[in-house]
Formats: structure tokens, sequence, C-alpha cells
């Protein structure tokens, strides 16, 4: 997790599935926990979901109730929607709130 971030209400972070599936044929577990990445500056609208194996770029924003499942490479985007896509590129963002 980065630094300066901005997290807002009923966000859910999640690195694994909460139970191990298994193949029955290999036995092998084929659902494992996989590592978030968060830059710096980000910030995540209200429920948001973030999955395993997501990363998400500094200075970007998640949108209020996205599902982030995937990698997302560029810096500065808005992030929309579920499944999570990019919706605006080329963003910067304050912490000061308009009133």
């Amino acid at each position: 997790m980065g630094e300066d971030n901005l997290w807002s209400t009923g966000i859910v972070i999640r690195a694994s599935d909460g139970n191990q599936i298994f193949d029955n044929v290999t036995g092998k577990m084929i659902n494992r926990a996989k590592k978030i990445e968060i830059g710096n500056n980000v910030w995540i609208g209200a429920n948001a979901t973030v999955l395993k194996g997501s990363m998400i770029q500094d200075n970007s924003i998640v949108g209020t109730s996205a599902v982030i499942a995937k990698i997302f490479s560029e810096k500065n985007i808005v992030i929309a929607g579920n499944p999570g896509k990019v919706v605006k590129h080329d963003i910067s963002w304050l912490r000061d709130q308009i009133i």
C-alpha cells in the first residue's frame, strides 16, 4: 500500500477467495492468494472492491462501487464500473473538499 491515499467507507480488499478450491483430478489448489498493489495518492471511492492480483498505480481514482480485478499499469486514471475499466486518462486530484 502506498502513501497519502484516501479511503472511503465500505471498501473491501481481498487478497484471497477465503476458501480453498482444488482440482479433483490433480489435487492441486487452483485459487491461490495473490498480492494487491496500490500506489501513492490513490483515492478509493465508497463501497469499492479490490480483488487479488490487482494493481492500481499512483495518482489514480477508483469510483464508487467499482470492482477492481486486474492490473492497471497506467498512472493518473479514473477506474469505474464492474468490472473496473479506465474511464478517464491524465487526471490529478486534491484532497481539499469542495464547499
